[in-house]
């Protein structure tokens, strides 16, 4: 249940950024979970990007 929940979160999420839902990626049940836990870290900025010397507000 809980990848379920983790997969259409991520479908949700990935829509609200790019307007669509994502296509080609083939993350279904069978996905190993870090998969899934990495496709989401992809579509979320650095928490610590605020501690980067080159970011600039």
């Amino acid at each position: 249940m809980a990848k379920h929940e983790l997969l259409e979160g991520y479908s949700d999420f990935y829509k609200s950024i790019h307007g669509f839902r994502p296509r080609g990626q083939r993350m279904t049940m069978e996905t190993p979970i870090e998969e899934i836990e990495a496709a989401w870290e992809a579509l979320t900025p650095s928490r610590n990007a605020h501690e980067d010397a080159s970011f600039t507000p």
